[in-house]
């Protein structure tokens, strides 16, 4: 099965087990401490009505800890993170003003668990879309009790959509790949970053997941990095991060953005962009620059000397010995510099041998040999 396939059927399977939280993702904003043991079914609650007619759903609240547990309920609307909205009012998809529970608190034993029945009650003249809300339940602190006890907050998300008759509910998506450029860990060690976009386009929420493709040429390198599932609702954007640090050292590298989107129970559209980025190690072109000019130096050198580039180096390299280091102009060449004999003594005074010339006596008298 292919990547954006099991996306798809991961946002089939995960439509109904996100929980509350913020408007991107929607899970686990719950807090509860370890001494206590409560879990709250569903986290997320998806309604369907028409305008003027009310609607039911039931929450399960269970207590698996030791101690009696007093819940109160209450229902909150949900902020946005900044830059998250692109609608003009964060309140105006909110469903909390039609929404009502049947108690304000409740009692659950240990081992026990209690229903709890919410109610939608939607304006006849409610426009057709989404709209959301967070119902939230809270341990109850009897702070005359002398001792300090731990509370527990857990919520669900409530996802209701009003369909009236005539109305249009747009389940709708749209991607864009903000930014893709190149950061250098070090020297040899190039990194693509990638920021996409995903807004939701209708009037209702979307849930979208897919898969982020990373292609390098030369090299043939990949990787595939999963996004999502993603709840976005409506009026509302996501801006999802990614990286390979698998990359060529020069070349190029194609990043491929496929998600899906759930717009009924067996239709999953598909939205896709792709963008391509070159890899240049100008760090690495600018040092094999410095090493041509060095380069090119000993070749204009060489040229207006008329020697080679090797003795050159050589007279460099001799002009750098001292006097003592230069060898003797007269020695041969390749034969061993002579050593001073130990025993001589430069101070004694020196014996001068008298040498007698013969001569012959001729004609014109005498004659030296």
């Amino acid at each position: 099965m292919s990547r954006l396939k099991r996306a798809a059927a991961t946002l089939m399977l995960t439509a109904t087990t996100l929980t509350s939280g913020s408007p991107a993702a929607l899970a686990g904003e719950s807090d509860v401490p370890p001494e206590i043991d409560v879990t709250i079914t569903p986290s997320r609650l998806e309604l369907e009505t028409i305008p003027g007619v009310p609607i039911e759903t039931t929450v399960r609240v269970y207590n698996d800890g030791v101690t009696p547990l007093v819940f109160r309920t209450s229902f909150q609307d949900i902020e946005y993170d900044p830059g998250e909205l692109i609608g003009p009012d964060e309140l105006a998809f909110t469903a909390t003003r039609w929404a009502a529970v049947d108690r304000a608190q409740f009692l659950v034993e240990p081992g026990q668990f209690e229903d709890i029945t919410l109610t939608i009650r939607t304006p006849l003249a409610t426009p057709s879309g989404g709209y959301h809300a967070l119902f939230f339940v809270e341990t109850v602190v009897d702070e005359g009790a002398g001792d300090i006890r731990p509370s527990a907050r857990l919520g669900s998300t409530l996802l209701v959509v009003v369909s009236p008759e005539g109305g249009v509910v747009e389940r709708s998506a749209r991607l864009t790949l903000m930014d893709l450029e190149v950061h250098w860990d070090g020297w040899f060690s190039p990194r693509v970053d990638t920021v996409t976009r995903i807004e939701n386009t209708g009037n209702a929420h979307v849930l979208v997941g897919g898969v982020h493709s990373y292609r390098g040429w030369p090299g043939g390198g990949r990787a595939d990095q999963e996004v999502g599932p993603i709840t976005l609702l409506r009026g509302t954007r996501s801006i999802v991060e990614s990286s390979w640090s698998g990359v060529p050292l020069f070349g190029k590298v194609t990043v491929t953005s496929e998600l899906v989107y759930q717009v009924g129970p067996d239709e999953l559209p598909v939205i896709l962009t792709q963008e391509t980025i070159w890899i240049i190690p100008v760090h690495l072109i600018l040092v094999l620059l410095a090493l041509l000019a060095v380069a090119a130096f000993f070749l204009i050198r060489r040229r207006r000397s008329g020697q080679p580039v090797w003795a050159i180096t050589r007279a460099a390299t001799r002009d750098a010995r001292g006097p003592e280091d230069r060898p003797d102009p007269g020695a041969e060449v390749g034969s061993p510099t002579p050593k001073p004999d130990p025993s001589f003594d430069e101070t004694a005074p020196v014996e001068v041998a008298e040498v007698a010339i013969e001569t012959e006596a001729g004609d014109d008298g005498p004659r030296s040999e």
